[in-house]
């Protein structure tokens, strides 16, 4: 098992605090979690909803994370990709790999917000084809050579996508999954799945024995992608909870994590039962991410 750490830059009215301060200490806590050992910082994206995420633009604080950071992994979960031209996503994906030196890890998905759709032009309706095709195009953009694509909505001829990713063939790729065939489309695609805090922990436990069977029968019947350098095992967790210094004295921050006890500036936190998923904080809403 793997801890993550997770930011949604959460700015709630009562808590008293600017967008700067929430940012510069939300860098601050990934920097910490390089220290500590953490595997990945994972940043979302959200457009539209203030108090719960300021994070409209991650690739721009992941750059200012790479930045600070030598060794924890940086994410980014999830990339709403039918909000976006696939050609930008392509770049800003490359471009943050060849920053992080490496290091980063790709969140793809639908989205869920009908104001974003709106304010983007894309229909929801469309979704599930618009995240298809313009996967196809991220991983065309990770091979070598010029790009070419023919599809419903894109036609692209002989592209030269630049910078290239860093590793090879592509960094990982995920995707957020709620309903249960989403999993199944995920194993299908070799993702790895990122399953929120959004259903109980049974129903969740059902969709990962689900989607790796989906994968075990996708491998049987020889479809198998393989630029994908995944395993079935590649499933991430999200789950608040509340972490308290070790004297319970004080909440270092609202998190969502299933972990008994971590590491926290120099001290051992220990878990308190959850009482929901609650966004106040000391510092920043960041969060601790189990994959196993």
């Amino acid at each position: 098992m793997r801890f993550d750490l997770f930011h949604e830059f959460a700015v709630p009215a009562h808590a008293g605090r600017s967008e700067a301060a929430v940012y510069a200490d939300t860098l601050a806590e990934i920097a910490l979690g390089d220290s500590l050992g953490y595997g990945c910082a994972w940043l979302v994206e959200h457009h539209f909803m203030r108090g719960y995420s300021h994070s409209s633009k991650p690739e721009i604080l992941l750059g200012a994370a790479a930045a600070r950071t030598t060794r924890i992994r940086l994410g980014h979960a999830i990339i709403p990709l039918p909000l976006h031209h696939p050609l930008h996503v392509a770049e800003r994906v490359a471009t943050l790999d060849v920053l992080s030196a490496g290091r980063l890890e790709v969140g793809i998905g639908r989205g869920f917000s009908p104001p974003e759709y709106a304010a983007f032009g894309a229909a929801m309706a469309d979704s599930r084809a618009l995240v298809d095709e313009s996967l196809a195009i991220l991983r065309a953009s990770f091979r070598d050579g010029p790009l070419t694509h023919r599809g419903a909505r894109y036609t692209l001829q002989d592209l030269d996508i630049v910078p290239r990713v860093v590793q090879r063939p592509h960094p990982p790729l995920w995707t957020a999954a709620v309903s249960p065939e989403t999993f199944d489309w995920a194993a299908a695609q070799q993702l790895g799945v990122l399953a929120g805090p959004f259903k109980p922990w049974f129903m969740v436990e059902q969709d990962i024995k689900r989607y790796r069977e989906a994968w075990t029968q996708a491998h049987e019947a020889g479809h198998i992608l393989l630029d994908q350098p995944f395993h079935p095992d590649n499933v991430g967790r999200d789950r608040p909870w509340l972490l308290m210094d070790a004297d319970n004295s004080a909440g270092i921050c609202s998190c969502r994590n299933r972990l008994s006890s971590v590491a926290f500036g120099g001290t051992t936190a220990s878990v308190v039962v959850p009482s929901g998923p609650s966004r106040t904080s000391a510092r920043t809403a960041g969060a601790v991410f189990g994959a196993d």
